[in-house]
């Protein structure tokens, strides 16, 4: 198995590789406040570009890139179908039919909440190409969030996509026997996955086994202040970085409360 099942860092000397985590965590964290509290597209998308701006210059690989822009488009156009029907505000651009139709204020809505959703996902994946588990785990007790918390998010990061690489394995390994999963109905088809299901739950309960052995070898949970061997230190640079982040957030909060940055001032 490959060291990307295990993780999805990329190792290259870019420009948020060299950022502290926990700034990296605030910038995280204070991308997804912007992004509910503006909800006017163009500056929600202004916070999406400047995330895939920083990813460029962190060296996040072009295939990475690529595919976080492909999903995203597929994600606002379906926003953009779909909320229409349910919004039906300001001038009327075009109708379909007798019920669909689509004002300015629904499609510039629209347009917002597709990039919130986008913005979401694609700084998630940023951070986590960007950011070693160790340190990101490192950071979160430093910031001092319990260390279970922290092991429980260590694992969701490691564990599912091992879990993600085990499964294709086994598709690959029965299909490699005759299972047919291409064909048939719905319901057939769900029977089809019995002998998949069934060995993936296997493998994960015995991947659990063995982490729990693990962390009863090394003393997990004995203290609640276990002792760390990493100790970060901002640098100018981090603090910078983490400077503009909240005059970006102080900026959004006012501009909910002024209008700007706002087109439907009743809609979060």
């Amino acid at each position: 198995m490959s060291n990307k099942g295990v993780s999805n860092y990329n190792n290259q000397d870019g420009f948020l590789q060299r950022i502290d985590p926990r700034a990296k965590i605030w910038w995280m964290l204070i991308s997804f406040a912007l992004v509910m509290l503006f909800n006017d597209p163009f500056f929600v998308g202004a916070v999406y570009l400047i995330n895939i701006l920083l990813a460029c210059i962190s060296k996040v690989s072009v295939k990475t890139i690529w595919g976080l822009i492909i999903s995203n488009i597929f994600m606002i156009v379906l926003t953009v179908v779909i909320w229409p029907v349910y919004l039906q505000k300001g001038d009327v651009l075009f109708t379909i039919g007798k019920h669909y139709i689509v004002t300015t204020t629904a499609l510039k809505y629209a347009l917002a909440v597709g990039f919130r959703l986008v913005v979401m996902y694609t700084t998630s994946t940023i951070f986590i190409s960007t950011t070693p588990t160790y340190k990101m785990v490192t950071a979160l007790e430093q910031m001092h969030l319990p260390s279970k918390a922290c092991l429980a998010i260590s694992m969701m990061i490691r564990v599912i996509p091992v879990i993600r690489d085990e499964g294709f394995m086994i598709i690959e390994a029965q299909k490699s026997r005759g299972l047919d999963l291409e064909t048939g109905g719905i319901i057939e088809k769900i029977k089809k996955y019995a002998p998949i299901s069934i060995p993936i739950f296997l493998r994960s309960f015995t991947i659990s086994q063995k982490l729990a052995l693990a962390m009863d070898a090394r003393g997990f949970g004995i203290t609640n202040h276990p002792s760390q061997y990493m100790i970060f230190k901002m640098n100018t640079l981090d603090k910078v970085f983490t400077v503009f982040w909240v005059a970006f957030l102080i900026f959004g909060i006012v501009g909910r409360f002024t209008g700007i940055g706002i087109c439907m001032p009743e809609m979060l």
